[in-house]
Protein backbone atom coordinates (compact mmCIF):
# COMPACT_ATOMS: atom_id res chain seq x y z
CA UNK A 1 0.00 0.00 0.00
CA UNK A 2 2.77 2.42 0.93
CA UNK A 3 4.44 1.90 -2.46
CA UNK A 4 1.25 2.88 -4.34
CA UNK A 5 0.54 5.88 -2.11
CA UNK A 6 4.03 7.13 -2.97
CA UNK A 7 3.70 6.33 -6.68
CA UNK A 8 0.58 8.46 -6.97
CA UNK A 9 1.96 11.15 -4.61
CA UNK A 10 -1.27 11.10 -2.62
CA UNK A 11 -1.31 13.83 0.03
CA UNK A 12 1.30 13.56 2.76
CA UNK A 13 1.71 9.83 1.91
CA UNK A 14 1.61 8.90 5.63
CA UNK A 15 -0.03 5.53 6.24
CA UNK A 16 1.38 5.08 9.75
CA UNK A 17 -2.16 5.19 11.18
CA UNK A 18 -2.63 1.52 10.31
CA UNK A 19 -3.63 -0.30 7.15
CA UNK A 20 -7.34 -0.22 8.04
CA UNK A 21 -7.46 3.32 9.45
CA UNK A 22 -4.88 5.63 7.83
CA UNK A 23 -7.42 7.30 5.51
CA UNK A 24 -10.11 7.76 8.19
CA UNK A 25 -9.17 10.97 10.06
CA UNK A 26 -5.80 9.45 10.85
CA UNK A 27 -2.28 9.91 9.52
CA UNK A 28 -3.02 10.38 5.79
CA UNK A 29 -3.83 14.01 5.00
CA UNK A 30 -4.58 15.63 1.66
CA UNK A 31 -5.43 19.21 0.81
CA UNK A 32 -8.33 20.13 -1.47
CA UNK A 33 -5.79 21.36 -4.08
CA UNK A 34 -3.95 18.04 -3.98
CA UNK A 35 -7.28 16.24 -4.27
CA UNK A 36 -8.15 18.31 -7.38
CA UNK A 37 -4.81 17.30 -8.93
CA UNK A 38 -5.48 13.65 -8.13
CA UNK A 39 -9.01 13.78 -9.56
CA UNK A 40 -7.74 15.48 -12.71
CA UNK A 41 -5.14 12.74 -13.16
CA UNK A 42 -7.82 10.10 -12.71
CA UNK A 43 -10.08 11.88 -15.18
CA UNK A 44 -7.38 12.06 -17.87
CA UNK A 45 -6.17 8.57 -16.90
CA UNK A 46 -2.69 9.79 -16.02
CA UNK A 47 -2.07 7.64 -12.93
CA UNK A 48 0.33 4.67 -12.66
CA UNK A 49 -2.48 2.13 -13.02
CA UNK A 50 -3.68 0.13 -16.00
CA UNK A 51 -6.08 2.12 -18.19
CA UNK A 52 -8.81 -0.51 -17.84
CA UNK A 53 -8.59 -0.25 -14.04
CA UNK A 54 -8.97 3.54 -14.16
CA UNK A 55 -11.91 3.20 -16.56
CA UNK A 56 -13.57 0.74 -14.17
CA UNK A 57 -13.08 3.10 -11.23
CA UNK A 58 -14.58 5.94 -13.25
CA UNK A 59 -17.60 3.82 -14.20
CA UNK A 60 -18.09 3.01 -10.51
CA UNK A 61 -18.09 6.75 -9.74
CA UNK A 62 -20.99 7.62 -12.06
CA UNK A 63 -23.62 9.33 -9.92
CA UNK A 64 -26.12 10.48 -12.51
CA UNK A 65 -26.46 11.25 -16.21
CA UNK A 66 -28.58 13.73 -18.08
CA UNK A 67 -28.98 14.65 -21.72
CA UNK A 68 -26.14 17.17 -21.45
CA UNK A 69 -23.88 15.83 -18.70
CA UNK A 70 -22.44 12.85 -16.85
CA UNK A 71 -21.52 13.30 -13.18
CA UNK A 72 -18.83 11.22 -11.48
CA UNK A 73 -18.34 11.53 -7.74
CA UNK A 74 -17.20 9.96 -4.50
CA UNK A 75 -17.96 10.93 -0.92
CA UNK A 76 -15.55 10.67 1.96
CA UNK A 77 -16.15 11.11 5.68
CA UNK A 78 -13.84 11.69 8.63
CA UNK A 79 -14.23 13.20 12.08
CA UNK A 80 -16.25 16.34 11.31
CA UNK A 81 -14.85 16.42 7.76
CA UNK A 82 -16.97 15.75 4.70
CA UNK A 83 -15.67 15.37 1.16
CA UNK A 84 -17.34 15.11 -2.20
CA UNK A 85 -14.92 14.85 -5.11
CA UNK A 86 -15.27 14.07 -8.78
CA UNK A 87 -15.74 15.50 -12.23
CA UNK A 88 -18.53 16.35 -14.59
CA UNK A 89 -18.53 15.93 -18.36
CA UNK A 90 -20.75 18.33 -20.28
CA UNK A 91 -21.28 18.98 -23.98
CA UNK A 92 -19.14 22.13 -23.81
CA UNK A 93 -16.49 21.56 -21.11
CA UNK A 94 -15.48 19.10 -18.44
CA UNK A 95 -14.82 20.12 -14.84
CA UNK A 96 -13.05 18.58 -11.86
CA UNK A 97 -14.43 19.51 -8.43
CA UNK A 98 -13.65 19.00 -4.77
CA UNK A 99 -15.87 19.95 -1.87
CA UNK A 100 -14.34 19.74 1.62
CA UNK A 101 -16.34 21.00 4.58
CA UNK A 102 -16.46 20.72 8.36
CA UNK A 103 -19.65 18.70 8.21
CA UNK A 104 -20.84 15.47 6.62
CA UNK A 105 -20.07 14.06 3.20
CA UNK A 106 -23.81 14.17 2.45
CA UNK A 107 -23.75 17.92 3.08
CA UNK A 108 -20.64 18.30 0.88
CA UNK A 109 -22.41 16.42 -1.90
CA UNK A 110 -25.53 18.54 -1.61
CA UNK A 111 -23.52 21.78 -1.67
CA UNK A 112 -21.80 20.68 -4.89
CA UNK A 113 -25.17 19.68 -6.35
CA UNK A 114 -26.44 23.18 -5.70
CA UNK A 115 -23.33 24.76 -7.25
CA UNK A 116 -23.60 22.61 -10.38
CA UNK A 117 -27.27 23.48 -10.72
CA UNK A 118 -26.60 27.19 -10.16
CA UNK A 119 -24.21 27.21 -13.14
CA UNK A 120 -26.66 25.15 -15.24
CA UNK A 121 -24.30 22.21 -15.55
CA UNK A 122 -26.97 19.82 -14.28
CA UNK A 123 -30.23 21.58 -15.00
CA UNK A 124 -32.01 18.27 -15.47
CA UNK A 125 -30.46 16.71 -12.36
CA UNK A 126 -32.95 14.59 -10.48
CA UNK A 127 -32.84 14.38 -6.70
CA UNK A 128 -33.31 10.60 -6.72
CA UNK A 129 -29.64 9.99 -5.92
CA UNK A 130 -29.70 12.39 -2.99
CA UNK A 131 -29.43 11.46 0.65
CA UNK A 132 -32.48 12.05 2.86
CA UNK A 133 -33.16 15.68 3.60
CA UNK A 134 -31.61 17.02 0.39
CA UNK A 135 -34.31 19.63 0.37
CA UNK A 136 -32.93 20.94 3.68
CA UNK A 137 -29.62 21.88 2.04
CA UNK A 138 -30.01 25.04 -0.03
CA UNK A 139 -27.02 27.34 0.43
CA UNK A 140 -27.48 30.98 -0.56
CA UNK A 141 -24.88 31.73 -3.24
CA UNK A 142 -26.13 35.26 -3.91
CA UNK A 143 -23.48 36.77 -1.64
CA UNK A 144 -20.44 34.87 -2.89
CA UNK A 145 -19.44 32.00 -5.12
CA UNK A 146 -17.03 30.74 -2.49
CA UNK A 147 -17.99 27.75 -0.38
Amino acid sequence: MEEWIHKISYGNQDISGGIDQFWLSSSLKISPIEQVEYMENLYIENLPFYKDIMKTVKRMMIQTEGDNYKLYGKTGQGSNVGWYVGFIETKELDYVFVTNISDTSADARNIMKDILQKYHLTSDWELSWCFPKCEDINPDFSQSDEV
